[in-house]
């Protein structure tokens, strides 16, 4: 009898252990797919500028849907007695607090390199969170999935008019590097040309009119960059700026005006 125990015991910690592990996966699942949705959304909203960032989004909002599935689980056995709306917002919260923390890490990590992507990643990260936060709510309160529904909804809402609002990114200039440029050529555009040294170890930050630099490819030998100005600078700035740019031996011209 106490055989036939230990394995029917076994045999429902395993059960439990697999409803967990789903559990976590789908609250990951979730957390990753509107991190990614989100910043789709933006660049689908303006004309599919940065849709090449959007793979790097994808692998950096990993750890984001992993730190989601471990914290939000624990958070909701210690809210599991509050009522639905108490349990739903600090669900929420926990959940957009982790994107909010998430991206001020990929900030100390990536140093100024952040603001190469062509989308807001606070929001983004934010709104992964948030939606983790639902599916916990909807998988940890299936009768109440009216109000998780309509949190949802809420979040795309406040999403989409992001989007909406959000300035279209500037026009961006092509940098074309001489033909056969190495490596260490295209990292003395990228450090000396479009950013200058900050005077803290080797940590650069880019031109003050610059707000993002990313590779394009090639032009025949020539490696090409792409260079986006913030919202507001002027043409005259820009003009300056781009006279700078030519200037450098490293560079055989700079195409402006360019749609991105």
């Amino acid at each position: 009898m106490g055989a036939r125990w230990g394995v029917a015991k076994q045999h429902i910690l395993s059960n439990v252990s697999e409803s967990q592990n789903r559990y976590r996966l789908l609250i990951a699942l979730a957390t990753e797919v509107a991190a990614v949705a989100s910043a789709a959304s933006y660049v689908a909203v303006h004309q599919w500028f940065g849709r090449g960032d959007l793979a790097a989004m994808a692998t950096w909002s990993s750890p984001l849907a992993l730190g989601v599935a471990v914290v939000i689980p624990v958070v909701a056995r210690r809210v599991s007695r509050l009522g639905i709306a108490p349990a739903l917002l600090t669900l929420l919260g926990a959940g957009v607090m982790l994107g909010v923390l998430w991206t001020g890490a990929v900030a100390m990590i990536l140093g100024g390199w952040i603001a190469t992507f062509s989308f807001p990643v606070l929001v983004c990260w934010t709104a992964g969170g948030f939606f983790g936060g639902v599916t916990a709510v909807c998988l940890e309160r299936p009768r109440s999935w009216r109000l998780a529904a309509a949190a949802g909804l809420v979040g795309v809402l406040g999403i989409s008019r992001v989007d909406a609002y959000e300035p279209a990114p500037e026009r961006a200039i092509r940098v074309i590097l001489r033909p056969m440029a190495t490596d260490d050529d295209v990292e003395k555009v990228w450090t000396t040309v479009l950013a200058r040294r900050t005077g803290r170890g080797d940590e650069h930050t880019f031109l003050p009119s610059l707000s993002s630099i990313a590779a394009s490819g090639r032009e025949g030998s020539s490696p090409v960059l792409v260079a986006t100005f913030w919202s507001g600078v002027s043409q005259r700035t820009r003009d300056s700026v781009v006279a700078e740019i030519a200037r450098s031996p490293l560079i055989l011209r700079v195409d402006t005006g360019v749609t991105p």
